[in-house]
């Protein structure tokens, strides 16, 4: 009996070891691609007990891109709390005398809800307008002596990110998080058809906003060519400058910015409204010591919801608000450099060595954020035992069914079987998070490419091969 057991152990082993050596083939192969041995990769596999599996260039450096995500989703999980919900208000303050004069201000104070008024979950920065003129009318106001006033003071404004680049802000995945938001702080431009080599024509920009300038120096370039416009502008610029090539003969062609002050745009579409019911806004300095009266509320989806979103659709501005609402609730300053600094501190109480692990955002946009994957592989490791584990692992992109890895492992023997976030930029590639196996039970993966010389493509098909050998172990 014992020489059997002896046996079954060898015989087991020899499987593990032939089930690795195929993992191994795999990232010899990966290494000696054209293309990537010329730029920088790394990847890291621990088992479930934290055991390395195996493993290549693990403790270098690298750009992750957008699996920083990862980090922010899962702290906001265990220090928030699923359920927390982001509230918005709309109030009065002063008293509404006799001729409907409200001798006061309308002041809307935000909360840091970056859903608020986002037709991704369902209502739109109109109906909520709407509702909220209606609301205003209803209370017998027909003039507002002083201003409509947005309260954003619970964050401080919105200012990017200085580690993020000039040709990333002005774009709608570089939008500033404030406490106030609307519409993901994003604006639509859309152009007229035209012609090769010409200049592209505007047609009209959604939402509109007044004050700002815009230069507009698109031109149309060959069908097909996609969007290749760059907006430059930062928070409360009154310049938007857009340059590059639209596709010719496509109209109604759109592209998509951060818009410069979400908080005078909301004011301005506002005003528009209550104007077009009579009722008008005369801007005075009302000196009022009166408290102010809620009279209406918007709360947010749960956090939950907001991180299904914020990693399967890859919404920069919701991973850095919720990042700075971290910060808020655990350190009563909502920045981000606090953000990260709880961060730090949890990690350093789960053995994580924080020197391999250098962040300047909670998105993943900086192009100065670098990690390793052994650290990375770790710190998704560990939390495995977290009480968020199944919520979180459920809120990350699922192989061949959704996010970045809705392409990736579509046979039907491997959908599923990977969840993990996935980050791109020009020449970065990478993917971390969860991989369940055929016989060796779940395990944490990091998986980062950097200047390559080849196509995102061909970078996909190396990653889909790696994730099926190990799937497939034994």
């Amino acid at each position: 009996m014992q020489k059997l057991a002896i046996i079954f152990v060898l015989f087991f082993h020899s499987l593990f070891l032939l089930s690795q050596e195929n993992v191994n083939q795999i990232i010899n192969f990966i290494n000696s691609t054209e293309g990537i041995n010329k730029g920088k990769w790394s990847f890291c596999l621990l088992d479930s007990n934290g055991r390395k599996i195996t493993s290549y260039n693990d403790t270098a450096l690298l750009t992750p891109a957008s699996i920083v995500k990862v980090f922010t989703t899962s702290l906001a999980l265990e220090e928030l709390g699923p359920k927390f919900t982001f509230k918005t208000y709309l109030a009065i303050n002063g008293s509404i005398n006799s001729k409907g004069i409200l001798i006061g201000d309308i002041i809307i104070v935000g909360g840091g809800d970056p859903t608020f008024a986002s037709n991704r979950f369902g209502y739109t920065y109109n109906s909520i307008i709407e509702k909220w003129a209606q609301l205003i009318v209803s209370k017998g106001i027909k003039s507002v002596e002083g201003k409509i006033i947005i309260d954003d003071t619970l964050y401080a404004k919105p200012i990017s990110n200085k580690y993020w680049a000039d040709d990333d802000v002005g774009n709608y995945y570089g939008a500033a998080p404030s406490a106030f938001m609307f519409n993901e702080n994003s604006y639509k431009v859309f152009f007229k058809k035209g012609l090769i080599g010409k200049k592209a024509e505007l047609k009209e920009i959604i939402p509109s906003f007044g004050n700002v300038k815009i230069v507009n120096e698109v031109t149309y370039s060959n069908p097909n060519t996609g969007d290749n416009v760059i907006i430059f502008s930062h928070p409360l610029d009154s310049i938007v400058r857009l340059t590059g090539t639209i596709p010719a003969n496509t109209d109604n062609f759109d592209v998509e910015g951060a818009l410069p002050d979400a908080a005078a745009t909301f004011v301005e579409l506002l005003e528009n409204n209550l104007r077009a019911k009579g009722i008008i806004i005369n801007r005075n300095n009302i000196l009022q010591k009166n408290k102010r009266i809620i009279i209406d509320s918007i709360v947010s989806p749960s956090l939950e919801e907001i991180i299904l979103q914020t990693n399967v659709k890859s919404i920069n501005i919701y991973a850095e608000a919720i990042l700075k609402m971290v910060a808020y609730k655990k350190r009563g300053i909502a920045s981000t450099e606090m953000g990260l600094s709880v961060f730090y501190n949890k990690m350093k109480y789960q053995s994580i060595d924080t020197s391999f692990i250098v962040l300047y955002d909670g998105n993943g946009l900086s192009r100065f954020n670098r990690v390793d994957a052994f650290e990375f592989a770790k710190y998704l490791n560990v939390y495995i035992k977290s009480k968020m584990m199944d919520i979180f692992y459920n809120t990350l992109p699922i192989a061949g069914e959704s996010g970045g890895l809705k392409n990736i492992c579509k046979e039907q023997a491997y959908i599923g079987r990977v969840h993990a976030k996935t980050g791109y930029m020009t020449n970065v590639r990478c993917f971390a998070g969860y991989i369940d196996t055929e016989n060796k039970g779940r395990m944490s993966f990091c998986l980062m490419f950097n200047d390559y010389k080849c196509g995102s493509q061909k970078i996909k098909l190396l990653a889909e091969e790696l994730f099926k050998t190990v799937i497939d172990m034994k």
